[in-house]
């Protein structure tokens, strides 16, 4: 690869910087705004019905989730 001349290498260098200081301005902004909830205006709104959730008893749960068994069986390529 033929090398650069040392104006043009310092241009896509700043450029670089420039784009790299905007995205984490952007981040930094877009991290640290408060939260704003869309409220839902549907007919459609769902239904949680916190009471059944409460004293619904909680069952005991496991710690390794099985999966049972599976074969793949096919027919091989010629």
């Amino acid at each position: 690869m033929a090398a650069m001349k040392r104006q043009p290498a310092m241009a896509i260098t700043l450029g670089v910087w420039i784009a790299a200081l905007g995205s984490a301005a952007a981040l930094a902004y877009h991290a640290t705004r408060p939260v704003q909830l869309a409220g839902v205006t549907s007919e459609h709104e769902p239904q949680f019905d916190t009471e059944s959730a409460v004293e619904a008893p909680v069952q005991e749960l496991q710690a390794v989730l099985y999966i049972p068994e599976a074969t793949i069986v096919a027919k091989a390529q010629p």
